[in-house]
């Protein structure tokens, strides 16, 4: 199903962590929503458009990861991270599912999976500027499985931006990929939990990519569908997250 976007929300309370995003790959793929299914916990519904599910590869680095009035720690909360999400709803309420998600920081790891409840798993992560162009490498830690996917998460990725940056139009199929406003997690007992999600509209450009290494789509339970992915590069996003809430009773 296709769910119209709401205006950019204006969440209650406190934000709990804020974090920056600097030289973000979106790399996006069209999926069959069937098998992506068994990997979605109920009540939450795979969003869709036209008919197809959307699955996202997005390496970047995370810059100035902090608590609220704490401060950012330069050898604590600046890593490479790689994000697998794809996109749901809930109750009307469009959003993002972390697939799997691979970051360095031992702190970021335990941060997300005590507080966020969302799916983080160590590995060796590198991102390097070579004068414009980044070159991207996740390896998985010896030993370390997921609950997803058929093995370890591993992903090489050589990408720039092409093109000058533009905004999203609203009803575009970027503006629908990339403007969200809250994730969903499997929280405690099997209840679904949601956690607001606040940044400024995306500034994005075209990205060309040579993949050296992918899994994927292998590595988060899907096939491949025999399309090329969609790219845009975004060179720098700030964003807040608020604790989760729960959302929906186990079913």
């Amino acid at each position: 199903m296709t769910v119209d976007h709401r205006p950019r929300p204006s969440p209650k309370g406190a934000w709990a962590l804020a974090q920056e995003w600097r030289h973000v790959l979106f790399l996006h793929g069209s999926a069959d929503p069937e098998p992506l299914r068994s990997l979605i916990p109920a009540p939450l519904q795979i969003e869709t458009r036209d008919g197809r599910a959307w699955v996202t590869i997005l390496p970047f680095a995370m810059r100035r990861l902090r608590l609220r009035g704490l401060p950012a720690l330069p050898w604590l909360s600046s890593f490479p991270q790689l994000n697998v999400r794809t996109y749901v709803t809930l109750g009307g309420r469009p959003g993002v599912f972390l697939l799997r998600v691979a970051a360095g920081s031992l702190l970021a790891v335990t941060l997300a999976r005590r507080l966020f409840h969302l799916p983080y798993e160590r590995a060796h992560l590198t991102l390097r500027d070579e004068g414009g162009r980044f070159l991207f490498t996740c390896r998985p830690r010896a030993g370390m499985r997921s609950k997803v996917g058929d093995g370890p998460l591993s992903f090489a990725a050589r990408y720039w931006p092409k093109g000058p940056a533009f905004d999203p139009a609203p009803g575009s199929l970027a503006h629908w990929l990339s403007e969200r406003f809250c994730y969903y997690a499997a929280g405690r007992d099997g209840r679904i939990d949601r956690g607001e999600i606040d940044h400024a509209p995306w500034s994005l450009q075209s990205a060309q990519v040579e993949i050296l290494e992918s899994g994927w789509p292998g590595q988060v339970g899907i096939r491949d569908p025999g399309e090329p992915p969609l790219a845009y590069y975004s060179r720098r996003q700030n964003a807040f997250a608020w604790l989760p809430e729960r959302a929906a009773e186990r079913p």
